[in-house]
């Protein structure tokens, strides 16, 4: 199971290079951008239920089988919203029936991939923000919103392009994917060494310094990485450890690294 994880993962970094670079373009095959999107979020969802455990900390290490069936759903969900996006999209007003099992299934693979990566409170806030959606109009004031039913908002949700497939997909599926592949090749070329080295020599003799090393390596590095998360998977790896080294406790490390 690791080995596929491995191999989804990397399809999932080769997707984006592949649509950054224009190829489907070039070889005349013309996409609407939430078609790619949801292929790589497909790809997301496959990597997730197989790499990461519904409960934390569980004994198997084995995919169980209704991991399996969840992959079975989302690519199947997802090869459907793939092929005929162009077409459902537009139908909204109608909410045609297959368009909404798809959002069914869609929706609710996203919410558990959400809980497994993120976390409870999240979860949380958007299921909170999602029965705003549903019962705004029962809040009086300023904060009221418009009589919406469950269909309109499921339909919406998944297949509007301004919604689920929107801009920070398509962000996270092509400049960050770039950002932190080019961050993890300047650290493997010893990159990240260079500015912890420097960053060492600049502060390490100061008064809280490991925690001050770790700002300043983040610095130089994030100027060339761009990617937070870049950070502090390259720099983070040294600094982190550092700072524990040091006498601060972990929650701390990580919060000053991040």
């Amino acid at each position: 199971d690791l080995l596929v994880y491995k191999i989804v993962a990397a399809i999932l970094t080769i997707s984006s290079i592949v649509w950054a670079l224009e190829i489907p373009t070039r070889a005349g095959l013309l996409l609407f951008d939430q078609q790619f999107l949801m292929t790589m979020l497909a790809i997301a969802l496959v990597a997730i239920f197989i790499g990461v455990p519904a409960v934390k900390d569980a004994e198997s290490k084995a995919t169980p089988w209704y991991d399996w069936i969840l992959v079975v759903l989302a690519i199947g969900a997802s090869a459907f919203m793939v092929i005929y996006y162009p077409q459902y999209a537009e139908a909204q007003s109608e909410r045609p029936l297959k368009g909404l099992i798809v959002a069914a299934i869609l929706a609710p693979l996203v919410i558990e991939a959400l809980r497994r990566t993120v976390g409870n409170v999240l979860v949380l806030v958007t299921l909170g923000f999602l029965a705003y959606g549903l019962l705004g109009q029962l809040i009086p004031g300023e904060l009221q919103g418009r009589p919406l039913k469950l269909d309109q908002l499921l339909y919406y949700i998944v297949w509007d392009g301004g919604s689920m497939l929107g801009t920070p997909v398509l962000v996270a599926s092509t400049i960050v994917i770039a950002f932190v592949l080019f961050g993890f090749l300047l650290f493997e070329s010893g990159g990240s060494d260079f500015f912890t080295d420097v960053s060492l020599a600049l502060m390490g003799r100061y008064r809280g310094g490991s925690a001050k090393i770790a700002i300043t390596a983040s610095g130089l590095f994030g100027s060339i990485s761009g990617s937070a998360v870049s950070n502090v998977m390259s720099t983070g790896v040294i600094t982190i450890p550092l700072m524990r080294q040091g006498g601060y406790r972990a929650q701390t490390a990580g919060a000053i690294e991040a």
